[in-house]
């Protein structure tokens, strides 16, 4: 039996299928793959930079290698031993000056604090390893006014310290006697102190005493321990 004409004999859709989503998708893995293209182009180069500047650096480095070679070559190692052997030579006579028990700047201030009428008549220093000192004296003042004048002298200073008046005591010709000790400082007793330090302005005597006695400092004992 024929068929109509009019009847289909497929029913598969003859209008073109719409390609819109595919184009979509083309497109979206197009731009996907330029952008791994570009991160993988950036890389490579960091990585060449990177191994360019590594290769720089081992050539800097063997250069001054080289020249560090050159330039020891050209010394002259004689030279070098002996300028090793002057800079220990100097630091081990520095080191002996440092420690070098001095005292000249100390009997110097002695001299200048001394105020007339008071004398003193015996001396003894004991240095430790620091070069710090202490004192132990024995004199005679020409009287109670005279001693107390020269123990406020004594309190001002900088470089004696803790200095303490004992063992006082009147005498048959009324002098009055006595004992000090006292701490110095190392700058006193040390060779490499600088030399205007123990600088004092002169005692000429009390302002209530009329003393006429020129001051002496007479040393009977000194110890010191190196």
């Amino acid at each position: 039996m024929a068929l109509s004409p009019s009847i289909p004999t497929s029913f598969v859709p003859k209008q073109p299928i719409s390609t819109q989503n595919r184009q979509f998708l083309r497109g979206g893995n197009n731009v996907f793959l330029i952008t791994a293209v570009v991160i993988l182009i950036i890389t490579l180069l960091l990585a060449a930079g990177t191994f360019a500047y590594v290769l720089f650096l081992h050539s800097e480095e063997n250069a001054k290698g080289e020249q560090v070679i050159t330039a020891q070559k050209s010394v002259n190692q004689d030279a070098v031993t002996q300028l090793v052997r002057l800079q220990k030579r100097l630091d081990a006579a520095a080191a002996v000056m440092n420690q070098h028990v001095a005292l000249t700047q100390f009997f110097t201030l002695l001299s200048a604090i001394t105020a007339q009428g008071v004398h003193f008549d015996g001396i003894t220093i004991d240095v430790a390893d620091d070069r710090s000192a202490t004192i132990s004296m024995t004199g005679v003042a020409q009287d109670f006014n005279t001693l107390a004048y020269q123990s406020n002298v004594f309190a001002s200073q900088k470089y004696i310290k803790s200095a303490i008046f004992s063992n006082i005591a009147v005498n048959k010709g009324n002098n009055v006697s006595f004992s000090l000790t006292a701490n110095l400082d190392p700058a006193l007793v040390k060779e490499s102190s600088v030399p205007q330090a123990p600088v004092a302005q002169p005692v000429v005597a009390a302002p209530a005493s009329q003393a006429t006695s020129t001051p002496t400092v007479s040393k009977t004992a000194s110890t010191t321990k190196p």
